[in-house]
């Protein structure tokens, strides 16, 4: 019978069982490193591959909108290079123009190009806002917020704009969106009977409003001794701020101030919202994440501190918080069924092998399953990849695959010995029949 041939690398570890076993030791030491400290999401994150342009349009309808903006922007941005396809939708309250790079074009260098191009257009209609240009980044729900109260829909606001700045104070929260208020207004009414009784005109109104609530840069004037920037900061915020707006100023000496001929209020944007919770007015908090953020680190952190919130920061009278849909469920079932599968394939390779084999061979053949995945895990940073739902399912696939070749090669290991010993007790026996018979 020819002999098993060995392979050198196999049988330098048969040979150097000392340097075998420290192997071993650091697999699985970096193994169980890794899986404390790698990234977890719940869905792999890509880089961004599109640029979003939104400008906000103000009085105007969905074709004043294309014409005057959505059109304008594309043929702009006609000749950019990287550039696969245009898209954009024309709204009553904005523009939302989409650039999708080709494959594999850097999109900083697509965002910086977008910019510039944007940025040059000098022909926007007035009631067109400063254009919002950003990557597509895809991000990651982490949690839902609630406050929730039968109380006043500036109380409930104000709320949330604490927690909201609170949140993001969290070593793990990098992003909170608030959902379920409208937008802040100031309303200024003038009657046609006040502007004849001061004999004012309405545009003298509007230029007046728009001239003294400006927050303007000046430049920097330059010396010798240093640089100064100057600055015109007289923004209006308030219904008192605006109450106090000159129109017009007397040869006396006395000024038409805004508040003496205008009703000037405080309030919400008038649009239809419906935000409840529990049956009551609600405002919520989406925490998101995106890029290197450990998903399961951001909702532990983000959950602790909204349960403690209450108590240690303190909520209006009458106001409520809650939290709900945690985005971690999903990768920690997943990774919970596969350390499940896997304690459960590590016993059956044991105790099949130590039944029908023997305990020691079971215990080292079962020892290489916890051995493969910590070799897997420990090469997650290098090749820059995080645990998320893939690639535990992929585990979970190839957990299956590793338990069934461990016991194939544990029977297949256990026969090579039991015949090796076969043979040497043969060549034993033919030794000892060979020297009686020259005996």
């Amino acid at each position: 019978m020819s002999p098993i041939k060995k392979h050198p690398i196999i049988a330098w570890f048969c040979d150097n069982t000392v340097v075998a076993n420290i192997l071993m030791l650091c697999i699985l030491a970096m193994g169980i490193s890794t899986a404390f400290s790698v990234r977890k999401e719940a869905f792999p994150s890509f880089d961004a591959e599109s640029v979003t342009i939104n400008v906000p349009f103000r009085g105007g309808t969905p074709e004043d909108v294309e014409r005057g903006v959505s059109v304008k922007i594309e043929e702009s941005l006609e000749g950019i290079q990287g550039i696969d396809h245009i898209s954009s939708t024309s709204s009553e309250s904005s523009a939302i123009v989409t650039v999708d790079a080709i494959e594999d074009y850097p999109i900083t260098k697509l965002l910086d190009d977008v910019k510039i191009q944007v940025d040059a257009i000098s022909s926007f209609p007035e009631q067109a806002e400063k254009p919002i240009i950003s990557e597509n980044k895809r991000s990651h729900d982490v949690l839902r917020v609630n406050l929730y109260g039968d109380v006043a829909e500036a109380v409930l606001k104000e709320a949330a704009r604490t927690l909201r700045d609170d949140l993001l104070k969290l070593e793990n929260v990098t992003l909170v969106d608030t959902s379920g208020a409208r937008d802040y207004e100031v309303s200024v009414e003038v009657s046609e009977d006040q502007l004849r009784t001061y004999n004012l005109t309405f545009n003298e109104v509007t230029n007046a409003i728009s001239s003294n609530s400006i927050d303007l840069s000046g430049g920097v004037v330059r010396s010798d001794s240093g640089d100064i920037s100057v600055r015109t900061r007289d923004q209006a915020y308030v219904a008192d701020d605006f109450a106090k707006i000159p129109l017009r100023t007397n040869a006396d000496g006395t000024r038409i101030l805004l508040g003496d001929i205008a009703q000037i209020r405080d309030g919400f944007v008038d649009q239809e919202y419906l935000s409840r919770f529990d049956g009551q007015p609600s405002v919520g908090l989406a925490i998101t994440t995106e890029g290197d953020n450990d998903i399961i680190k951001s909702s532990v952190e983000a959950a602790a501190f909204v349960e403690s919130y209450a108590l240690t920061h303190g909520l209006p009278e009458g106001v409520s918080i809650s939290s709900w849909q945690d985005g971690s469920e999903s990768i920690r079932s997943r990774l919970s069924l596969l350390i499940d599968n896997g304690i459960l394939g590590v016993l059956l390779v044991l105790i099949s092998l130590a039944l029908f084999l023997n305990l020691r061979l079971a215990f080292w053949v079962a020892l290489g399953i916890p051995i493969s995945i910590a070799g897997a895990l420990a090469c997650f940073p290098i090749v820059g990849v995080s645990l998320n739902q893939l690639t535990a399912f992929a585990f979970i696939i190839v957990l299956g695959i590793i338990v069934d070749d461990a016991i194939v090669i544990g029977e297949s290991i256990y026969s090579t010995k039991e015949e090796d010993e076969a043979n040497n007790e043969h060549h034993k026996n033919d030794l000892h029949s060979t020297v009686r018979g020259v005996s």
